[in-house]
């Protein structure tokens, strides 16, 4: 999107949308860019689960403890490992970590765990702690595959170097995806010169050799139909987003300025979801950050429009059951 066609959310999302409940309308709800209540907004369209008629939540855990990072910002891999331990039990809601992964894989498993290189990479020590975990429940290690794009490293001792190349198939997807029956989403939390923001949904692009066909001038909104896949679809089991130390503005080039410890995880199963609460926190950190409301540009509408169009969760805040843990100061929602 050229500077001068460039426009604010607030200018580009409209009551009259938000009224006819749009895909716009989620993002101005999701950024809180609308009163609920002065807009007499509807309920949730109450879904029935046994005899219930409250409406289904989708889960999803954020948890962050202020001494992750030490100085220089290196990351404490024994406090990691206990945020991460914590995240998945009260995700899972089992009383022990490994309960937690027993939940979601099996050790007849093979694993792929799709990380991110590009920008702000995925820390080292969280990829090590998912692959240790997974091993620790009796996954192979030769059945964990650490990748991203066409860089994939298998097992432990290749998860670091990723040398590598299985290819891609006729219909774009790189070929490790098809070698797995389940996958982990690892995503960093972001912003993005052409989406707005980058988390879970687009990190999907790193999946696919024809990645240009989902980022459309419409500021990428057609991101969501990544997740629509059915090899993606059906196998993805987990995401666990990398929201130590985020970036809030910028990207190709990353200025130090516009990345905060945020000392987090986000922890579920829904993009949507997971997406909707890091977009959330992104816009109020920019807010704050300069002191008066300061809008993610390009508007990231693709977030909205996977639960919107694609139907691949949820980004209506009231149908999100977020579980808050750890340190809570500054958490921005």
């Amino acid at each position: 999107m050229k500077k001068k066609e460039e426009k604010t959310l607030d200018t580009i999302i409209t009551r009259r949308d938000f009224m006819r409940g749009t895909a716009l309308g989620t993002l101005g709800l999701t950024l809180g860019l609308f009163d609920v209540e002065s807009l007499a907004i509807p309920p949730p369209v109450a879904e029935k689960r046994g005899d219930s008629t409250e409406p289904v939540k989708s889960r999803t855990v954020l948890i962050r403890n202020q001494k992750v990072l030490g100085d220089g910002n290196v990351v404490d891999k024994k406090i990691l490992a206990d945020m991460l331990d914590k995240g998945m039990m009260g995700f899972a809601e089992t009383k022990d970590a490994a309960s937690a992964w027993k939940e979601f894989f099996h050790p007849s498993d093979v694993v792929g765990v799709k990380i991110n290189l590009m920008v702000t990479p995925t820390h080292d020590e969280l990829i090590e702690l998912i692959v240790e975990n997974l091993l620790g429940i009796g996954i192979k290690d030769e059945n964990i595959f650490v990748w991203d794009r066409d860089q994939i490293g298998v097992g432990k001792k290749e998860m670091f170097s990723r040398p590598r190349r299985f290819g891609f198939d006729k219909d774009h997807l790189n070929k490790v995806v098809k070698k797995c029956t389940a996958l982990i989403n690892v995503p960093g939390m972001k912003s993005h010169w052409l989406s707005g923001v980058a988390l879970s949904i687009k990190n999907w692009a790193g999946a696919v050799n024809n990645a240009r066909v989902y980022h459309t001038e419409d500021c990428c909104s057609s991101l969501g139909e990544l997740c629509t896949i059915p090899q993606i679809k059906a196998k993805n089991r987990l995401i666990i987003m990398d929201a130590l130390r985020p970036l809030f503005h910028g990207g190709p080039s990353v200025d130090p300025k516009y990345l905060w410890n945020y000392n987090g995880l986000i922890i579920g199963k829904d993009h949507a979801a997971a997406d909707t609460i890091a977009l959330k926190v992104i816009q109020r950190q920019r807010s704050r950050y300069k002191r008066e409301e300061w809008m993610i540009s390009p508007p990231p509408l693709h977030v909205a429009l996977a639960d919107m169009r694609y139907k691949v969760g949820t980004s209506d805040l009231r149908l999100i059951d977020l579980v808050k843990l750890g340190w809570q100061k500054d958490a921005l929602i």
